[in-house]
Parts: structure tokens; C-alpha cells; sequence
């Protein structure tokens, strides 16, 4: 295989793995507002339960979007669509604990009572 075939292949597998980390964020909010719309009528009960099932797909979807990228880059290393992709993952997922590290902080000095959630704001402003 040439190195032009090779590339379009990995970008290819590259485009397939971010739809897959985008794809469950866009519907899961347009499943939301599905839900929003409907109030509490039994169609609205039959959204929920689509919407819980399609929770599992989309993290199927989110690991695959994963392992995907590192497919491609173990295949092709050199593959700069790659790379740019795995720091998007490395950065997401540094944002993703750094959130909940800052949640966890919050909580934690909510738990004491309403006088340590405003030394908690204050702390944090």
C-alpha cells in the first residue's frame, strides 16, 4: 500500500473516530430536548427508555472512537490527523478530571452546611 493510500485511510479512520466521540454529545442534547418537549405523555416515557438505551451506544461509540485512534496511531504513527486527535483525547480528558476534582472540592465543602458552601464560593471567586 503507498504512503498517499495509507494516509487517506488513517484520515478516514480518523474522521469515523471523531464523528464517534461528537455524535453521542449532538444527540444526546436534540434527545433531551425531545424529551423536553413531550412533558409527561406516555411518548415521552418511550423517549426516556430510547434515550436510556441509546446511553449504551453511545459509550460503545465513545471507546470506539478511542481505540480507533490509537488503531491509527500504532498503524501509522506518522499520521498527523492522528496525532492532533489523540491530544484532543489527552486535553478532553484532562478537562473531564479536572472538573471533577473542582466538583468534588465544591461538594465537599457544601457537606458542612450552607456557612462552608459560601466559604467554598468565596475560595473558588
Amino acid at each position: 500500500m503507498s504512503r498517499k493510500n495509507a494516509d487517506k485511510n488513517a484520515n478516514t479512520l480518523c474522521w469515523i473516530s471523531l464523528i464517534c466521540l461528537i455524535a453521542p454529545f449532538i444527540l444526546s442534547t436534540l434527545m433531551a430536548k425531545l424529551v423536553l418537549a413531550t412533558g409527561g405523555s406516555i411518548i415521552g416515557g418511550l423517549i426516556v427508555f430510547i434515550n436510556s438505551l441509546m446511553d449504551i451506544l453511545f459509550v460503545v461509540a465513545r471507546i470506539s472512537g478511542v481505540v480507533l485512534m490509537i488503531y491509527v496511531r500504532i498503524n501509522h504513527p506518522q499520521n498527523v490527523f492522528g496525532k492532533v486527535l489523540m491530544w484532543i483525547y489527552i486535553i478532553i480528558l484532562v478537562v473531564i478530571i479536572l472538573f471533577f476534582i473542582f466538583v468534588v472540592v465544591l461538594c465537599n465543602g457544601c457537606i458542612g452546611g450552607i456557612e462552608n458552601c459560601a466559604n467554598a464560593r468565596s475560595f473558588c471567586s
